[in-house]
């Protein structure tokens, strides 16, 4: 696992903090009502894409393991794509008449490429071509974020560039991967039949109504701040957002290794200490970093931002705490999928997007769009907690649940001191890495010498 960590790690970081880079030239060319609207819409097709298309990807993945052929899911996904691209368009008619819809051209093909780049995606992890999975991640990147700044820099053209850069960024990934692994065209020659595909919708459908269950674990609150707090407050969420998307980029490079694992691993005699062991080092190595990560975060929040910004600090903290327990929930999620027992991760979803919904709208006024970020950290505590519930009945793993007890307190201790005196924030946060790399010593050691080997290996 450790050399897939490294792989994905590469690949990811390279990718992703391109994006990040961006952020600064968007905050800079680009109104916060702009930004705002804009960060709103592309949470809001994210969703409607994970409905519509019934979280397809995650089927394809599941089976593509599970199955003697890995060609039968993709062939599967091709024979139920006209059918699920009808309730596409159907609900962006519907979407169209709750939310104002600007760039509707754009915004349909952003849902269709948006498919098209998380099945590839899909195809490349099950080949377990990961190479070519980093370079594709690459290429979108790339593509996405320098046509991006010839429209908005260059050319001084308005925020609909945006989806337009990233759909053709996606499709330029969905060619390079067909180039690489000529899936489609393999999946073509396989035959499947109906019983099939409904095993397929069996397992996906319980995604997809998660999906939308999930809808109120996010952006919900998104929507809400838009119509409740403005546009220029939704604005500030947006950017305060990035810094919590990276720790999600950061979880998502030890994710996808983890995933993997966790399939391969699902028929073993001894898998139930080796989830232990991934769930325990996911709570020590990303747990106890997010602390020392908000702490960064703030202090270079104003420098990323600019003037525009120079209030929405305040914000990381809890921003980033949800976005962590949002992955433990995601982590537990994984167990379930081994199990294939898929209705639990809807269940549990739906508890948590019910306590968030009462929790925001009582929170979002008092404390504006801090009462969000709260609302969703203990929205995805309740989702975490039943997720842990059910997998406990099922694995029982050990899990030492206290290193997420202190990342809380963690947070907490930051968001104080960042209120109380700048010099007091500073030595919280000095205290933070170094406690970082004293629970993780042993981890980063062998996670080293394992990348050691590996450039030896390639020099010999």
């Amino acid at each position: 696992m450790s050399k897939k960590i490294l792989i994905y790690g590469i690949g990811t970081f390279f990718s992703k903090i391109l994006v990040f880079l961006m952020v600064p030239i968007y905050t800079r060319v680009f109104s916060t009502a702009d930004y705002g609207y804009y960060d709103v819409l592309i949470s809001d097709l994210q969703m409607v894409v994970s409905i519509c298309f019934v979280e397809i990807w995650s089927g394809i993945m599941r089976y593509m393991f599970a199955d003697n052929n890995k060609y039968k899911s993709i062939k599967a996904f091709l024979r139920l794509l006209p059918f699920m691209i009808v309730a596409y368009a159907f609900v962006i008619i519907i979407l169209s008449h709750v939310v104002a819809l600007k760039y509707p051209a754009a915004i349909c093909i952003y849902g269709i490429a948006y498919l098209l780049f998380n099945v590839f995606n899909t195809i490349c992890r099950g080949l377990e071509r990961n190479i070519d999975y980093v370079i594709s991640g690459l290429i979108y990147t790339i593509v996405s974020c320098g046509l991006s700044i010839f429209f908005s820099v260059y050319l001084h053209k308005g925020i609909e560039t945006l989806f337009w850069s990233q759909v053709i960024g996606y499709l330029c990934t969905v060619v390079y991967v067909e180039l690489r692994t000529h899936a489609l065209f393999s999946a073509i020659k396989v035959k499947v039949d109906g019983p099939y595909l409904i095993k397929i919708l069996k397992y996906s459908i319980p995604l997809m109504l998660n999906s939308f269950s999930f809808l109120f674990l996010g952006t919900y609150n998104k929507n809400l701040i838009l119509s409740r707090l403005g546009e220029s407050t939704s604005g500030q969420y947006a950017f305060v957002s990035k810094f919590s998307s990276i720790v999600s980029v950061l979880i998502s490079i030890y994710s996808l290794a983890w995933q993997e694992e966790a399939f391969v691993n699902a028929d073993t005699e001894n898998r139930n200490d080796k989830y232990s062991f991934y769930v325990n080092s996911f709570f020590k190595l990303i747990g106890i970093g997010i602390i020392p990560f908000a702490f960064v975060s703030y202090i270079f929040a104003p420098f990323v931002g600019g003037t525009n910004y120079l209030s929405s600090g305040i914000l990381i903290p809890f921003a980033v705490l949800s976005s962590y327990i949002a992955d433990v929930s995601g982590m537990f999620s994984i167990l379930i999928a081994v199990e294939e027992k898929t209705f639990q991760t809807l269940i549990s979803t739906v508890l948590g997007a019910i306590v968030n919904v009462i929790l925001v709208n009582l929170l979002i006024i008092p404390m504006g769009a801090n009462g969000a970020n709260i609302s969703l950290c203990i929205g995805f505590g309740v989702a975490s907690i039943v997720r842990f519930i059910f997998v406990e009945k099922a694995m029982h793993l050990k899990i030492e649940l206290r290193w997420i007890l202190y990342t809380v307190l963690g947070i907490c201790a930051i968001y104080y001191f960042a209120l109380l005196s700048k010099y007091a924030l500073w030595i919280a946060g000095i205290i933070s890495i170094v406690l970082w790399f004293l629970v993780n010593a042993k981890l980063i050691k062998g996670t080293c010498n394992t990348f050691i080997n590996k450039i030896h290996g390639i020099q010999k």
